[in-house]
């Protein structure tokens, strides 16, 4: 098997950073940083319009993310949580339709990444 080319590893990138935010694997938070990420790397190769990741990362981006809550006080981050929850609401569904939209336009062509071809059960085509 060939090396994939330069485009197709960060589309695999943007696909698994959707595919992990669907099903909870990272939450909201986190999902969004590691997508805004993925389409960053992937833009020199292919430009695609998700805004949805960038508008909710901008309204959470005073608040503490990830790893970074583990250095915020607790009286402080239950206040935040609150502001938090809120964009969560509000973005939710508007992150995950751009997460399914990438799904199903790129995960068929992206070719069966190692953990799927690992198990054949997660194939599209048995689910």
């Amino acid at each position: 098997m060939t090396n994939p080319t330069p485009r197709i590893s960060a589309l695999r990138k943007v696909v698994a950073s959707a595919r992990a935010l669907v099903t909870y694997q990272v939450g909201i938070p986190v999902g969004a940083q590691r997508m805004n990420g993925a389409l960053l790397r992937l833009h020199p190769h292919q430009a695609l319009d998700y805004p949805a990741f960038s508008k909710y990362l901008a309204d959470v981006r005073e608040l503490p993310l990830g790893s970074e809550r583990l250095e915020t006080d607790l009286t402080a981050l239950k206040r935040m949580d609150k502001a938090l929850e809120k964009a969560n609401i509000k973005w939710r569904d508007d992150l995950f339709e751009a997460c399914y939209d990438i799904i199903e336009r790129f995960g068929g062509e992206i070719g069966p990444t190692p953990e799927v071809e690992d198990r054949p059960h997660l194939r599209k085509s048995s689910m």
